[in-house]
């Protein structure tokens, strides 16, 4: 949104759970190398890629949440990293004012939150 000078970017979160179940079910680093090569060549500075020690969704990791897009991958593995990065690409070019729908199975069987 432009102000006269002032200009607000939006940023793109990605946040890999790092908790003890995420990683005991997985490879969180893995998972956010992968992430990181696949956002090359997109704008750095509006996308931020972090680890979080828990995202609270024990159980169902490793979890990945992306902000701005409002969807959380659970179970993931490499399998998920194509729709890990749709959604920060969508996330990028999405309305400020996008509404999250309820939880969906992606054609994998693994669930996420789609924004409508």
């Amino acid at each position: 949104m432009e102000d006269g000078n002032r200009e607000t970017m939006d940023r793109m979160h990605v946040f890999v759970c790092k908790g003890q179940t995420c990683s005991r079910q997985g490879n969180p680093d893995d998972l956010k190398v992968r992430i990181k090569q696949g956002v090359r060549g997109l704008d750095a500075r509006r996308i931020k890629i972090s680890h979080v020690t828990c995202l609270g969704l024990c159980g169902t990791g490793p979890n990945i949440l992306v902000c701005s897009g409002g969807e959380v991958f659970h179970r993931s593995d490499a399998s998920v990293i194509e729709a890990v990065l749709d959604a920060v690409r969508n996330g990028l070019s999405a309305s400020p004012d996008a509404q999250v729908s309820d939880s969906t199975k992606n054609p994998d069987g693994l669930d996420f939150w789609k924004v409508k």
